[in-house]
């Protein structure tokens, strides 16, 4: 269905499944139709339609119903808007972690590096949370492009651990241990801070159905978000640690994400 046919059928509130998935895909169309239900309200309070009065009745139930539904007034504000609030989940794990349980070594650790690392991974996670959200009414990115997008982003989280490690200077920067040990822990951590973000986002995409870019992206960007929120709380320096407990995170993410829509589609 294009625009122009359910915009007809919107305001001769001919409301039917076909207008319902195409209202999850147009955000054009998702505006006029909030307009719209505001409309019939208001004139369901003075007046009953002479023809086809059921028909007025159910869209006005129907447009009351959704306007009670906090996920549905989530996904029919503006995109910039959405894309604003899933920025913000993915980053509030960042925000505690600095608040509540910041790194022990934050004074000797070097602040070039530091500023570094949290603007890149910021900037990653914007992005990612930006195509998570694909505005319908624009043509899609090739294939290729949205690989390059998904490997960037997968990317981002090992930057640090290229890096030899910042700095010797404190005692709770070295690994304690069992490495796998400690890079199981961070993980965790990390999961405690990506998931909500995770849900967050989903709530805010339009479409009903999980589709596999949209979820790709939205598990790398809450993971990357994750990382940052690794990155102000974790004191271990070591490379190897930052690759196993930090780096993985948006990996695994994005294979479990991969393997929900896959079980979803069957």
């Amino acid at each position: 269905m294009n625009c122009p046919e359910a915009r007809e059928r919107i305001l001769s509130s001919s409301i039917d499944d076909e207008v319902q998935a195409h209202l999850g895909e147009c955000e054009a169309c998702v505006e006029l139709w909030a307009a719209e239900g505001r409309l019939a309200r208001a004139l369901g309070t003075v007046a009953e339609p002479a023809s086809d009065p059921d028909g007025f009745a159910k869209v006005t139930q129907i447009t009351s119903e959704q306007d009670a539904d906090a996920v549905w007034r989530l996904r029919s504000m503006p995109t910039t808007r959405r894309v604003a609030i899933g920025f913000c989940a993915a980053f509030l794990g960042a925000i505690v972690y600095f608040l509540a349980w910041r790194r022990p070594d934050w004074g000797v650790y070097p602040m070039m590096r530091m500023s570094f690392v949290v603007v890149a991974m910021l900037i990653a996670t914007g992005f990612g949370v930006v195509l998570s959200m694909p505005r319908s009414y624009r043509p899609a990115h090739p294939f290729g492009v949205r690989l390059t997008m998904f490997a960037f982003l997968l990317a981002i989280p090992f930057v640090p651990a290229l890096f030899p490690a910042a700095h010797h200077a404190h005692e709770a920067s070295q690994v304690a241990g069992s490495l796998w040990l400690s890079a199981t822990k961070c993980f965790g951590l990390g999961t405690l801070a990506a998931f909500p973000a995770l849900i967050v986002i989903r709530l805010l995409q339009r479409e009903h159905k999980i589709e596999l870019w949209p979820t790709l992206f939205s598990a790398v960007a809450a993971a990357v978000g994750a990382n940052l929120a690794l990155q102000m709380h974790c004191p271990i320096v070591d490379p190897m640690h930052i690759a196993l407990g930090h780096g993985t995170l948006a990996v695994i993410y994005a294979a479990l994400a991969w393997i929900v829509v896959r079980a979803v589609a069957r």
